[in-house]
């Protein structure tokens, strides 16, 4: 158990959440005691850990550079003592590429190497990722502008719940995808005319959006083309097998979508049943958009699903890899409150994190290269998730909505709106997360959202 004394609450628990991130194997297990005391702008920092006390005395300017020195403190203490996640060193934030390219900005790749190794005890590793990606980005980060956006739309209706999902989804219901589409074309009208220009990008996500019927989509569909013209690209999550139609494929190539998301997250058939879902006919389904010839198709993966070993996850895999899809991001299992796997408290096994490696050889093997990278603070292994692309085939969406480099306009339940002003600053604004707050305030929404925008040049 690891306990922490500190009268300062928050920077309480900005240590607590870096130890619950670092140190998840631990809290049961091991009594690790930290003790805090701030007096004159001089920090008192104890570790009593086995019958053993370490004391240090820092100065400081500020409590968030504190923070900064005190996690490398704790790192550097328990290394080869303590089985702690050395991934990423003292960073536990979603976007670890924002602090690369920010030190990249200003230093050599050398001394950015360096920093981020002193500084931030990151491993070669993760700096290699990093760096990688990095370059593979350039192109889309040096062409973003301000005057630039993308638009997303939330369809949160799924065919069932999987039992690891923690978005913003429901099950099917007819009556109620009629009235939320009715009050989600408002809000894509209600703000036609606030751009001059074409968006970039264009995502429909969810939930699963193919399970509202082809028909249904290509209404919301329509209404963007009118409101917003044609976009550099146009992505739609298929997700699920058994909300595949002919007549959905036939429409989203004939109304100019060019990349969709087809996920079996995992090829183990036992796996996929316990989860409460459905790979029906993926093999045919995926070679049927194949011939439709959209410009890129996507697959995604989860590493860490119950039950799983490695043979079976490193089968999904070699499968996806032999499908041959122009995307493939794996996904290590975040396991979140909202989560049927996270209210059965299901741990996953450590050994997963050699699967995460294994990966990144595997698609470097096989011609796809990293992207776009995210973590998340609730994950198993509290690894990361990375998206794979075969040459010409990157998803601009991903990057600009990761790295956060552009505005995005957020339609539906619990989307987000990120409006950049002239010093590239973000201002959010948060649509609401209940289906009747969603509908029933939609005036609110649209004036939040107008209003964010109106301002965005001030």
């Amino acid at each position: 158990m690891i306990s922490i004394n500190c009268q300062d609450k928050k920077f309480k628990k900005l240590l607590n959440d870096f130890l619950i991130f670092k140190f998840p194997q631990n809290f049961e297990i091991e009594e690790i005691f930290f003790d805090i005391e701030f007096i004159n702008q001089i920090c008192i920092f104890t570790i009593k850990y086995r019958n053993q006390e370490k004391i240090y005395k820092l100065k400081y300017a500020e409590k968030h550079s504190l923070l900064k020195v005190i996690k490398k403190i704790i790192l550097i203490y328990f290394d080869g003592i303590v089985n702690y996640d050395k991934s990423f060193g003292i960073l536990t934030g979603v976007r670890p590429l924002k602090l690369y390219r920010k030190i990249r900005k200003d230093n050599t790749l050398e001394d950015c190497q360096r920093i981020l190794k002193e500084d931030y005890l990151l491993r070669q590793v993760d700096i290699n990722i990093l760096s990688e990606i990095y370059d593979n980005q350039k192109e889309i980060v040096e062409n973003s502008s301000t005057e630039s956006y993308s638009i997303y739309i939330h369809i949160p209706f799924c065919p069932s719940r999987c039992s690891y999902c923690s978005f913003d989804a429901m099950v099917i219901d007819e009556e109620k995808i009629d009235i939320y589409i009715e009050a989600l074309l408002k809000e894509l009208s209600s703000l036609k005319n606030y751009y001059n220009k074409n968006p970039k990008t264009i995502y429909i996500g969810g939930g699963t959006p193919s399970s509202i019927g082809w028909k249904r989509l290509e209404k919301i569909i329509d209404e963007v083309y009118k409101d917003y013209g044609f976009a550099d690209e146009f992505t739609v999550e298929c997700g699920r097998t058994d909300t595949f139609s002919s007549d959905l494929l036939r429409m989203l190539k004939e109304k100019g979508v060019d990349r969709i998301s087809i996920n079996p997250q995992s090829f183990n058939k036992e796996i996929i049943r316990t989860l409460n879902r459905d790979n029906t006919n993926f093999d045919f389904w995926f070679e049927k958009a194949r011939n439709h010839n959209f410009k890129s198709i996507n697959m995604d993966l989860i590493v860490g699903l119950p039950g799983e070993n490695r043979d079976s996850i490193i089968n999904s895999i070699k499968k996806v890899n032999d499908l041959g899809p122009d995307n493939i991001t794996i996904h290590t299992l975040s396991l979140k409150k909202g989560s049927r796997l996270y209210d059965e408290n299901f741990i996953n096994d450590k050994d997963y994190w050699d699967i995460v490696e294994f990966s990144k050889k595997f698609m470097e093997e096989n011609n796809y290269f990293p992207y776009y990278l995210y973590r998340q603070k609730r994950m198993a292994l509290s690894g990361e998730n990375i998206g794979y692309a075969k040459q010409g085939h990157i998803c601009k969406y991903n990057v600009i909505s990761m790295e956060e480099i552009e505005d995005i306009l957020g339609f539906g339940i619990s989307s987000s709106s990120k409006i950049m002003d002239k010093n590239h600053n973000f201002k959010r604004t948060f649509n609401y997360k209940s289906l009747n707050d969603y509908i029933n305030r939609i005036n609110d929404i649209i004036l939040m959202k107008s209003s964010l925008i109106e301002k965005k040049d001030e």
